[in-house]
């Protein structure tokens, strides 16, 4: 819940504009990240941050995309609607519930391509959710769904209700029989506030009791009576939904504000206590403040955390307390104000401390390398082995999760911080022993992969600590990296784009779009170009660049959802399901169809029958690049069905390895990261939280499970 005063309210302005303290002192402090649950919503939430900042607008979209397919609306249209104002209540639960997830996740992964990540969480109620997706043991797909369902659960089996933040001593609750009567004490957040809940038709005699009190008051946007005990009846529905998560250890501090301390492993009994068991907040922070003053960012709506951090510190504790969104501020000034601030924080860490990170040193991983405070260096990696080639589809017994030593670094070595890693088809090729463009993927080994990380650590001259690059890290949460090996590390700048996108739009898979269209099929102006795969980030691609120059652009997916994204989100003039057309002849009328002048380029992913009806369709001097062919990949090939349409049309069909063709990367590169900072060129990533999960996330991308790029965070 958000305890504090709504954010529609004269009284929310009045302390939310008085909080803010603008200085942030040098000496090392954690960056604790708070998230608020029910209650801190409200509409047009995020919106000038999302009209404003380019990363901001790349998660929400990304992260929209996930719900609507879980909720079966766009919540995010929800949170635009133009019929309504910050002030009218947003208090359907499970929709209100998602929305507060969408908008502190795409603001904690903005702040992730800043650099700034948390080394502790505050959750507070359904706000624990969201801490427990940044502390890497709920994926983002896992948390929207629970996060729905529980909501589903209050909405039908808990009775209408309301929440009452009161400005008022919180003994007077329990020095008054008749208020506990009708309601619940909800929670504490500070000395002089406290919150009630109450069923619907107790809250006129609520109301009154309070006003006769003398007791200043405001209603909470909220449809049910949270943690009290008239929402006991969704407690078996609520636990049920909670059992698969049972035992997961989150892997920084997350504290629960209802449990007045950190969360050691996520247990039944202590997620339903989140929305049950009263919320103290102020409690909570006495227990973090008790190792020392912390660097607090409210990741919440309303910033309504922050404020109540003023009330709450005590006198000289030396903490500061920073929020980036609110109904009365400028986001982006703020999220700017704050990445400023704790950059110069960072640069003004003490002449020992800089001397200790500059210096190279043969010895274990010095603690003064790590990039945030309050860390120390990692000394396990985890990581994923091939240990089995598969006879089909892969499985999860040819992999094996492994914990490994971090050694010392040697001269020229760099040590990178995984915070992402690329799910490319090319890798069911190389799990493959057989013979292939390149050597297969070597048993019990570190699977490989590109990846986008931080410098940890760094024994050679050209990085630093702090320095944000892509490189073949493989799929580990570290990789050390011999920086002297031609491309196996290259800097990026996070600060233009998303960091994301450099394993995908502005990568080896955008690379590989541009290099097919431009180079190999050369479309001009009028001319029909097909793409498989279209849903995928390099199809998307592909079409995006060849609608830019003036082409008919037709894509082929699986599915109606696919199908609909290509054409209203991509671009694409039209999109052929092809589950609907299992066989060559209703697939080549299908693209005859879509195609009324014919094919003249063919960008391929995928192969098969698919290939074979677009040489049916296509026309003489047709130009086909071949970049995959995954419908090969769990299996024998499959043979063109009539190879002399290559002869008697003059087909063209050219494969290519794109790392083959470095010279083209700077002209590719320099027009796909354009389109991508200007807004230009519109991609999807799905991202699943966790290495664990790197091999399911992996069968879903080869089964086409879901949309563009697929990313595992770790």
């Amino acid at each position: 819940m958000n305890l504090g005063f709504p954010s529609g309210t004269a009284i929310a302005e009045k302390t939310h504009r008085r909080d803010e303290r603008a200085d942030i002192p040098n000496e090392d402090k954690p960056i604790v990240f708070l998230f608020s649950g029910q209650g801190s919503q409200y509409y047009h939430m995020g919106l000038d941050l999302y009209e404003s900042d380019a990363r901001f607008r790349h998660h929400l979209d990304a992260l929209e995309e996930m719900a609507r397919d879980l909720c079966g609306q766009s919540i995010l249209a929800l949170i635009r609607d133009a019929r309504r104002t910050p002030s009218d209540p947003f208090t359907d639960v499970p929709t209100s519930s998602v929305a507060i997830y969408l908008v502190e996740r795409a603001l904690t992964r903005c702040l992730a391509d800043h650099g700034i990540e948390p080394a502790m969480c505050v959750g507070s109620s359904m706000g624990l959710y969201a801490s427990f997706t940044a502390a890497g043991c709920l994926s983002e797909e896992e948390a929207l769904r629970f996060v729905f369902e529980q909501g589903r659960a209050f909405a039908e089996t808990c009775e209408p209700g309301g929440m009452i933040a009161v400005l008022g001593d919180p003994a007077i609750y329990r020095s008054e029989p008749e208020l506990q009567r009708v309601a619940d004490l909800a929670g504490i957040n500070f000395d002089k506030a406290f919150v009630v809940s109450a069923r619907a038709g107790d809250l006129p005699v609520l109301f009154a009791l309070l006003k006769s009190l003398k007791l200043a008051h405001q209603e909470l946007p909220v449809a049910r009576p949270f943690h009290s005990r008239w929402i006991e009846p969704a407690k078996a529905r609520f636990e049920a939904l909670s059992v698969p998560f049972v035992g997961r250890r989150p892997r920084i501090a997350v504290a629960c504000c209802t449990k007045q301390d950190f969360v050691d492993r996520i247990e039944v009994s202590g997620f339903w206590s989140t929305v049950r068991n009263p919320i103290m907040f102020r409690e909570t922070v006495q227990r973090l403040e008790a190792s020392g003053p912390c660097r607090y960012v409210d990741v919440g709506p309303s910033g309504t955390m922050a404020t109540m951090l003023k009330y709450v510190l005590p006198p000289g504790s030396g903490s500061e307390h920073r929020s980036i969104l609110s109904p009365f501020g400028p986001g982006a000034k703020r999220l700017a104000d704050l990445i400023v601030a704790l950059r110069a924080t960072r640069s003004a860490s003490s002449p020992a401390q800089r001397a200790e990170v500059s210096k190279p040193s043969g010895g274990a991983h010095s603690s003064a390398s790590i990039q945030n405070p309050g860390h120390s260096m990692p000394t396990i990696n985890r990581q994923i082995l091939l240990v089995s080639r598969p006879s089909g589809a892969p499985s999860a017994d040819n992999f094996k999760l492994v914990e490994t030593p971090l050694g010392p670094l040697r001269d020229r070595e760099v040590l990178v911080h995984n915070h992402f890693l690329s799910l490319d088809p090319y890798m069911r090729g190389r799990m493959s022993d057989a013979k292939s463009y390149a050597e297969p993927q070597p048993l019990d080994q570190v699977m490989l992969g590109a990846t986008a990380g931080e410098v940890l650590e760094s024994r050679h001259p050209l990085f630093k600590v702090g320095d944000k690059v892509m490189g073949m890290g493989g799929w580990q949460e570290f990789a050390t990296i011999d920086a002297d090996q031609r491309g196996a590390l290259q800097k990026v700048d996070a600060t233009r784009l998303p960091l994301s996108a450099y394993l995908g739009a502005v990568g080896m898979p955008g690379v590989a779009a541009w290099y097919g269209l431009v180079r190999i099929i050369a479309p001009i102006a009028g001319e029909t170009v097909v793409v498989s795969s279209a849903a995928g980030l390099v199809g998307g691609v592909v079409g995006q660049l060849a609608k830019a120059r003036g082409c008919r652009v037709v894509g082929i997916a699986g599915g109606p959802e696919k199908c609909r994204s290509v054409v209203e989100e991509l671009g694409f003039d039209a999109c052929v399901d092809h589950r609907r057309y299992p066989d060559l002849k209703s697939m080549s009328g299908a693209l005859e169809a879509a195609c009324p002048n014919g094919i003249d380029g063919y960008f391929e992913n995928v192969g098969g029958m698919l290939l074979d009806a677009v040489m049916l369709c296509a026309n003489n001097l047709a130009r086909i690049a071949l970049c995959g062919m995954i419908a090969g990949y769990n299996g024998e090939p499959t043979p063109m069905a009539q190879p002399q349409l290559m002869l008697t049309k003059r087909m063209k069909a050219q494969g290519f390895i794109v790392i083959e063709h470095v010279e083209a990367w700077p002209e590719a590169l320099k027009e796909l990261g354009a389109m991508v900072a200007a807004g230009k060129l519109k991609y999807r990533e799905t991202i699943t939280q966790g290495i664990q999960n790197a091999p399911d996330a992996f069968f879903d991308m080869l089964q086409g499970k879901r949309h563009g790029k697929h990313l595992v965070k770790f």
